[in-house]
């Protein structure tokens, strides 16, 4: 079963955002997606921290006693219109999983934000194990290799679509990716229109990630 929550009450006509973290290419390929016709109330004024078009790529992993797999990633266009954030809880034992979709205007102030719990099973996408799989299919090809900011060692994957390029860097230590670069290809000339980076870590479920109370739930 999955559900929505929303924390506004202004409605905005048509939009669709993506609400959890994107599987294969982070920025662009495989996103699940909600309808949320919300947006923070006028007399809200949320804002997201400056971010850079080119930021670290850097995957922090560590087997903690938690039991939650966090996953928060960011999305940039390259000429600043669009900035996403995502971020998602997955517990291990229980399989629930909450996702939280956050985007920004071109000037960092939260304009829509949306929230989605599932009851999950041992084969969601959304686990760490699932992320790593993902990349093992034979449409991602090995292209290189590259060093994070802070002295990981990064392979790098290519996939190529039919008017899309995306460039895929994998920690070489966790299987996870850790950034992705997506080119607009056109007249045989790629460029590039977005990235996205990924950050992992395990939590421990404190009672209040995916609690529901006082929450108004739609089922989808």
């Amino acid at each position: 079963m999955r559900s929505s929550k929303s924390s506004s009450v202004k409605k905005i006509s048509g939009m669709v955002v993506a609400s959890a973290i994107v599987i294969g290419s982070l920025g662009s390929i495989a996103a699940y997606a909600a309808n949320s016709n919300d947006a923070v109330p006028k007399n809200v004024l949320l804002t997201a921290p400056e971010t850079s078009t080119s930021p670290s790529a850097t995957a922090v992993v560590e087997q903690a006693p938690g039991n939650i797999e966090h996953v928060f990633s960011t999305y940039v266009e390259v000429d600043g219109s669009k900035f996403y954030e995502n971020e998602s809880w997955y517990n291990t034992k229980t399989k629930k999983l909450r996702a939280d979709h956050r985007e920004y205007t071109a000037d960092h102030k939260l304009l829509l934000q949306n929230s989605t719990y599932e009851n999950g099973s041992d084969s969601s996408p959304w686990t760490f194990k699932a992320r790593k799989a993902n990349l093992e299919r034979a449409e991602w090809i090995h292209v290189g290799t590259a060093t994070s900011e802070d002295g990981k060692e990064l392979e790098k994957l290519s996939l190529n679509l039919d008017t899309e390029s995306i460039l895929m860097y994998v920690d070489k230590e966790t299987g996870l990716p850790v950034k992705d670069e997506l080119f607009k290809v056109s007249n045989g000339q790629a460029k590039l229109f977005s990235n996205s980076t990924v950050t992992y870590d395990y939590l421990n479920d404190d009672g209040k990630i995916f609690n529901t109370d006082g929450v108004t739930l739609t089922q989808n």
